[in-house]
This record gives C-alpha cells, sequence and structure tokens, in this order.
C-alpha cells in the first residue's frame, strides 16, 4: 500500500422504486468484523473499533502497554502482545482525558483510529507510517527517522520544493498532511501538526503519485 495514511469508506448502495413509484435505498450488510490477514499481517476492520473491542477479541494478544500523546504522534498508541509479534495500536479518547496509567484507563472510551505497526521478531516490520514503496525523486524521505524531528521547513530546503497546501485532518487523522503539486506528480508528506512549518515535524508518512 502506498499511501498507508489515506483512508477510504466505499459502501456500495442499491437504489430502486416501489409500486408507489418511491425510491428505496437499500445499504447491504458488511463484515465489519476485526480480523488479521495472516499472509500479509493487515489488520482488516480496525477504524472505530474500541481498544476494549480489540482486546475482547483475543486476535492480538495481551494488552501490555501504552504511550501518551507527544508532540510528534498526537494521540494514544496502544501495545498488545500475541506470541513473538507487538501490535502497535494508535487510538484516540472519545472525550479528554487526563489519566495516564493504563490500568485506570476507560477503554471503552478509545477509539482506534486506523493507524497500526506490527514488530516481528523474524521479518520486517510494519510501520505505522510508511513511505512509498516505488521509485520516486523523493526517496531520500526514507532515510530520514522522525525521532530525529526533521521540519516540514527543512524537507521543503532539502527537497527544492515548496508545499501548495496543507490538510490538517480531523478526529481519524489527527496529523498534518502537506501537498506538493509538482509537474510530473503530487508529493504528500505526513507530519506533526503546528501552524508553524519550522515546528511541524516529518512523521515517516508520505507519498508521490506520479502523473
Amino acid at each position: 500500500m502506498n499511501v498507508l495514511f489515506l483512508l477510504f469508506f466505499v459502501f456500495p448502495l442499491t437504489v430502486f422504486a416501489n409500486d408507489d413509484n418511491n425510491l428505496i435505498i437499500s445499504v447491504p450488510s458488511q463484515d465489519s468484523t476485526l480480523k488479521v490477514n495472516e499472509e500479509s499481517g493487515i489488520i482488516e476492520n480496525l477504524t472505530y473499533k474500541t481498544i476494549k473491542e480489540i482486546q475482547e477479541s483475543n486476535l492480538l494478544g495481551n494488552l501490555v502497554d501504552i504511550d501518551l500523546p507527544n508532540r510528534l504522534v498526537n494521540c494514544y498508541i496502544f501495545y498488545f502482545k500475541k506470541g513473538t509479534a507487538t501490535y502497535q495500536i494508535a487510538a484516540l479518547p472519545e472525550n479528554d482525558t487526563t489519566e495516564r496509567f493504563l490500568e485506570n484507563i476507560d477503554l471503552t472510551q478509545f477509539i482506534a483510529i486506523g493507524y497500526y505497526g506490527i514488530v516481528y521478531p523474524d521479518r520486517e516490520n510494519y510501520n505505522m507510517f510508511r513511505g512509498s514503496s516505488n521509485q520516486t525523486p523523493f526517496d531520500f524521505l526514507h532515510e530520514i527517522d522522525p525521532k530525529n524531528y526533521v521540519s516540514i521547513a527543512e524537507i521543503e530546503m532539502m527537497a527544492g520544493i515548496n508545499f501548495d497546501t496543507v490538510d490538517r485532518g480531523g478526529f481519524l487523522s489527527p496529523f498534518y498532511l502537506y501537498i506538493c503539486y509538482l509537474e510530473n506528480g503530487t508529493l504528500l508528506v505526513l507530519a506533526s501538526p503546528s501552524e508553524d512549518r519550522a515546528e511541524s515535524f516529518f512523521m515517516g508518512g508520505w507519498s508521490f503519485v506520479q502523473k
């Protein structure tokens, strides 16, 4: 998947008319059960599940730890351990909370926002924020560790570009998405939220969509 940080929800509709010529819209039922694709490692139907639901499914093992929001990753990261694999699930609370201890947190109030990572001991890790898998003019972004806090302003200087627009996200994506429209394609870069580009830091997620 080239653009991990773009989420799409597609609900097919069936529209037909009854004998009175009234339109009826039928939304077919869809399987929203939380699943793990054992072959690809992809977690399916994660978004909008509560951490409590994920815990009770036992698919990801035991809940063992939590990372609190910080300047770079402004969401909660819940850690599940199953066998030798560790699953990192990003979530946000429905209401503001000041609780800092896992044992005191109401897991029914935390909603998975669709971002996750998996740490494997015997194969390549699945990063929560990942870049394009295709060869692009911006592959140097693969070499930037988000923990080095490289700003969007610095990336503009390194790449010799200026980002045209910024998507300030929302509940499902509490990050900023910087977009640069070029002659040969569009560059999208995920960053921490800040109104100052010198204080908005690259998070490791990016994509280049060629024309």
